[in-house]
């Protein structure tokens, strides 16, 4: 499970054992602030989260527009796209046992993308 920032981009994602409404929307609430916007997809069990809109892939609907916000998950979404393509590309298996790090590492690399080599 992961979650973006839009604000300053930050990624932050976790391996879950459980997609039930207590784990995903305590993962949301321990990295929201409190009154910020969440965007999601249309899981059912994030129904329940103050402030909340979703994309609903189901009905091809990626991105929708209310007034000045765009309510999409594109940006958590390219963090899993990078993790699948080296998954394919490069690792071929990826355990139980290390995902967490794979998941860390990539979530590492995508939230210092910006930084000059100093840095």
């Amino acid at each position: 499970m992961g979650a973006r920032d839009p604000a300053t981009g930050y990624v932050a994602a976790q391996v879950i054992e459980s997609v039930d409404a207590e784990t995903l929307q305590g993962f949301v609430s321990d990295r929201a602030v409190e009154g910020a916007r969440v965007f999601t997809d249309g899981e059912p069990a994030y129904r329940c989260l103050p402030r909340h809109e979703t994309a609903n892939h189901s009905t091809c609907e990626y991105v929708r527009t209310e007034g000045k916000v765009k309510v999409h998950t594109n940006g958590i979404e390219s963090l899993w796209s990078t993790l699948k393509r080296a998954h394919k590309g490069v690792y071929f298996h990826l355990s139980a046992k290390h995902l967490q790090r794979y998941v860390d590492s990539f979530a590492t690399k995508r939230n210092i993308r910006h930084a000059d080599t100093i840095d």
